[in-house]
C-alpha cells in the first residue's frame, strides 16, 4: 500500500474564477434590463424563517421582473 500525503492547503477549482465572473455578468445584465418589484406591499412581507423538523427553511417570495 502506498502512502499518499494529504495536502495541507484547501483544494480549489480551476474554473471557479470564470464561474464567478459569468455569474456576475449574468446578474448585472439581468438588473440592467429589468426592474424588480414586489406584488405585495413591502410592509406585509414576513422575513421570519419557517421552522421545520430539520432546521430553518427560508420562506417563499414572489418577485416581478418589469422590462425597462
Amino acid at each position: 500500500m502506498r502512502w499518499i500525503p494529504i495536502p495541507s492547503r484547501k483544494r480549489i477549482c480551476l474554473g471557479e474564477g470564470i464561474a464567478r465572473n459569468e455569474l456576475f455578468l449574468f446578474f448585472t445584465t439581468l438588473l440592467q434590463n429589468f426592474s424588480l418589484s414586489s406584488p405585495v406591499d413591502p410592509k406585509d412581507i414576513d422575513l421570519n424563517p419557517k421552522e421545520s423538523g430539520f432546521g430553518r427553511v427560508p420562506p417563499e417570495y414572489q418577485i416581478c421582473f418589469l422590462s425597462r
